[in-house]
């Protein structure tokens, strides 16, 4: 697990590349998702991290624009 913090969603998402790439991973897929494109249901949050997580199998999951005090509802 790593925590990238940056101005700009761009330099994050450079970084996790080149982490990604330099990984024991980087043959596998690095999957981005944008948090808020998420479902705030529980059990449709369950189901579409399932998802991602089979599509990044091997990889990598990248979460952009985490808000760090967001709270669940």
């Amino acid at each position: 697990t790593v925590l990238i913090t940056a101005d700009g969603a761009a330099a994050v998402e450079r970084l996790a590349r080149r982490i990604h790439a330099a990984s024991g991973r980087g043959s596998f897929p690095l999957v981005l998702v944008a948090a808020a494109t998420l479902p705030s249901d529980a059990a449709d949050l369950v189901e579409a991290c399932a998802g991602l997580l089979d599509t990044a199998r091997g990889g990598s999951l990248l979460l952009t624009d985490v808000e760090p005090d967001a709270k669940p509802e």
